[in-house]
């Protein structure tokens, strides 16, 4: 039986209409994955622009950042010869002239040093930013750090007194020095020669940035928690120890030399009261360091005295001692490596065609006798 028309057209419908569907098929699939290749290489391009804007901003900040730090040091350098004295109150008629006498009074009476008034460049008062029923400061410029230095040293004398005097800091330091005061306290951070200072854990930290401040308290948090533990667990921390002093003594001998390091230039010129400054900072340094090696001589026998040296690692006194000589030995003897790196031919301290008789040093080093010097 044969096919109608009617069939026929049916199924001539049908083919037609499968190969349009598959037709169109392929034709949306190529769209489709040209698009996405497309797609995919314009976002794997805006990435790669992403992240350059991201590098480049970061080099901007961090710019701006180091640009913002050699300003606060331009300004904070031009502030070191100032000081700012709170407490002097405004009298009727007040002029430069009167305001200066007044600087000197306090300067002769409350702090016990004769200054001339020669020394002081300039002499006025600063907009009030404390309580309003405070006087305005006086901000006072000197003519030598070496005046301004001995008000700081003496001003000391003023405890008791209604009259402060302070350093002259930059907007960006005194936030730093408040922001430290509210974490350390006031007796805890403090500021020399423009720079902030924070003792904590009887360590001295400089403060330069505010990431530097939320590093030292996070690392404060960390002690306390480990003091808090401690302290349940019955361990007791023991200040008067060899270890901690010793942590002590470093800690002032760097923040005396630090704070001094200003000092440098002006004695290399021939500042005679610098020189005699430095002087006696070098004498305290000399204490520091003979403390320092007093301290270090009793390290092992304090060591010994904690129960986990002697029963956890099982070591005495003398095993100590033996450590710190056996390190002791292997830095002399890579001091000693270099130095018998001689030429060839240099064997049990001779060397051909060397006479040392002819190199004796004509001069005795300190404490060295005549008797003393070779042949």
């Amino acid at each position: 039986m044969g096919l109608s028309s009617a069939d026929l057209r049916e199924i001539k419908g049908c083919i037609i209409s499968t190969f349009n569907d598959k037709f169109l098929q392929d034709v949306v699939s190529k769209v489709a994955a040209m698009v996405d290749k497309q797609l995919e290489e314009k976002l794997k391009a805006q990435d790669v622009e992403i992240e350059t804007l991201k590098e480049n901003q970061n080099k901007i900040i961090e710019e701006n950042m180091q640009l913002r730090k050699i300003i606060d040091d331009q300004e904070q350098h031009a502030r070191n010869l100032n000081v700012r004295i709170h407490g002097i109150k405004v009298e009727d008629g007040e002029n430069t002239e009167n305001l200066r006498t007044k600087v000197l009074e306090v300067f002769t009476n409350k702090l016990k040093i004769n200054l001339v008034d020669s020394v002081i460049k300039k002499c006025h008062r600063v907009s009030s930013m404390g309580p309003s029923d405070q006087p305005p400061a006086v901000l006072v410029r000197f003519a030598s750090d070496t005046s301004r230095s001995q008000v700081i040293r003496n001003r000391k004398n003023l405890k008791g007194s209604k009259i402060v005097i302070r350093e002259d800091l930059t907007k960006n330091r005194l936030g730093l020095l408040k922001s430290a005061i509210d974490v350390f306290s006031s007796k805890s951070a403090w500021v020399l020669n423009g720079n902030i200072y924070v003792k904590c854990e009887n360590e001295v930290h400089r403060i330069s940035d505010k990431s530097k401040l939320s590093e030292l308290k996070e690392s404060t948090l960390v002690i306390e928690e480990q003091l808090r533990r401690a302290s349940q667990l019955n361990f007791t921390q023991n200040l008067d120890h060899p270890g901690f002093t010793l942590s002590a003594r470093f800690a002032e001998v760097e923040c005396l030399a630090e704070s001094h390091q200003h000092l440098i230039k002006e004695s290399l010129v021939g500042n005679q009261p610098v020189n005699a400054v430095l002087y006696n900072v070098l004498n305290q340094l000399e204490e520091l360091l003979g403390e320092i090696k007093s301290d270090v001589s009793r390290l092992p026998a304090s060591l010994a005295k904690i129960p986990a040296v002697t029963k956890r690692l099982q070591m005495t006194e003398k095993s100590i001692g033996s450590r710190f000589a056996g390190i002791a030995e292997s830095s002399d003897q890579s001091t000693a490596q270099v130095t018998s790196e001689f030429p060839t031919g240099f064997n049990d301290d001779n060397l051909a065609g060397f006479v040392a008789a002819k190199f004796a040093p004509q001069y005795s080093t300190p404490g060295q006798t005549s008797s003393e010097l070779p042949l």
